[in-house]
């Protein structure tokens, strides 16, 4: 993305008249006050008219700072459409100069759904990260807070690996490795030039990121993967000939100690439940894998999910129950008004066949909760889909076969 002062730049200009000769550019103060306007308009337009139908959506938000340090809020809407497609809309990127207090927080997303005409009543849960000022915000605006697992699996990860001694050294030589060789221009060409000797492919080495957990693998993958060539770079370097890993540093990295894999995960798994432990959290989890067609509550015990799923059902409106009774109220009041009776209409062969057989027996309507434990029985005994499936696709293709658990299902 090209900032606005591109358009008065020479060279943008004389790119342009050589494209087409005849081509007027307009000024910087259109595209700033008039076309970025529109443009922000007509999308504003047409995610409003997106979200006036929806009947339930999440959100996401997280604080961040651009180059300068600015601060601002990013808050995004995801929801499902009609035909059950999953969307993902950033409503919002606003300025947060004032303190980022619970109250300020609270203030700013309150604000966004007033601005994007969004009922309250619908958002089924809100994502963030584990930042004690916006959980103390969605705390005080009463939401159903959801925390990231991406930011949880990240702290666990790093501090997984942080507790075991072995692993924190290996990584930290790695990491003074891939700065060695980042700021030497001289040690670069000599790394391309032993890559060549030994056919290995041309990579250049990856630093890792303190906040992306990802890149401490990606980092150890392509220290293994240019080990001999770097082992070359630095056998003639009595300076830095010290940073050469060890075979014990190998064994680690290369996961070759099975034992301190193993115990890796065992912490990582630890840090992953406790995060998760809290009873509003583990009820919202087994409701979605429950009506999820992959896992179906993966086979263990759902009896008070599914009772909590059942209850749930019995507070939805079906379609039809607004105003049912004010309709047949307005039938009979204009039957009251018309003083003429209607003129007699002839019967059809298949009325008097049915006048024959005698009256029909009128069935009682069967109750909305057994209506809704028998779906939910039949439901679960259905055969679990293959995990790589698309469970949006299955609520599509089967809604009118679950009339009661689909409009559940939407909400989680």
């Amino acid at each position: 993305m090209a900032s606005f002062r591109t358009l008065e730049k020479r060279a943008f200009k004389a790119m342009l008249h050589t494209f087409d000769k005849q081509y007027e550019l307009p000024g910087r103060t259109y595209f700033s006050k008039t076309a970025v306007s529109n443009l922000y308009n007509q999308v504003k337009d047409e995610i409003l008219n997106d979200l006036k139908d929806i009947d339930h959506f999440l959100l996401t938000t997280d604080m961040w700072s651009s180059v300068n340090m600015t601060p601002y809020m990013s808050v995004t809407i995801h929801y499902l459409t009609s035909d059950w497609s999953l969307k993902a809309c950033c409503l919002e990127t606003v300025y947060m100069p004032d303190n980022h207090t619970a109250d300020n927080l609270a203030e700013g997303l309150r604000s966004t759904l007033i601005n994007w005409s969004l009922d309250e009543t619908k958002l089924s849960c809100i994502t963030t990260d584990n930042g004690a000022n916006i959980v103390a915000a969605v705390r005080q605006l009463g939401w159903q807070w959801l925390n990231c697992f991406g930011h949880d699996l990240h702290l666990a990860v790093t501090n997984a690996v942080a507790a075991e001694k072995d692993t924190g050294r290996a990584l930290g030589m790695c990491r003074t490795l891939v700065g060695t060789f980042s700021h030497s221009w001289l040690k670069k060409r000599d790394l391309r030039k032993a890559q060549t000797e030994l056919q290995l492919p041309q990579h250049s080495l990856v630093v890792d990121c303190a906040t992306r957990w990802g890149t401490k693998q990606k980092m150890i993958e392509r220290i293994l993967e240019q080990a001999p060539a770097i082992r070359r770079v630095l056998a003639d370097d009595r300076r830095h000939q010290h940073l050469n890993l060890k075979w014990q540093d190998i064994h680690i990295l290369d996961q070759s100690d099975t034992i301190l894999t193993e115990n890796l995960k065992n912490i990582i798994c630890s840090i992953l439940e406790e995060k998760y432990r809290a009873p509003e959290l583990q009820n919202l989890l087994n409701k979605a894998a429950l009506l999820d067609p992959r896992y179906k509550g993966n086979g263990g015990d759902c009896d008070e999910t599914k009772d909590a799923i059942l209850q749930e059902i019995l507070h939805v409106r079906e379609d039809g129950e607004e105003g049912g009774d004010q309709g047949r109220a307005g039938a009979s009041t204009g039957a009251d008004d018309e003083s003429t009776p209607p003129a007699p209409k002839k019967m059809k062969l298949g009325e008097l066949l049915k006048k024959r057989k005698g009256p029909s027996q009128t069935t009682a309507p069967v109750p909305k909760t057994v209506r809704a434990d028998t779906e939910m029985t039949r439901y679960l005994q259905e055969e679990a889909l293959d995990s790589s499936a698309d469970p949006l696709v299955w609520w599509r293709d089967n809604r009118g076969r679950y009339p009661l658990l689909v409009k559940t299902s939407r909400k989680l």
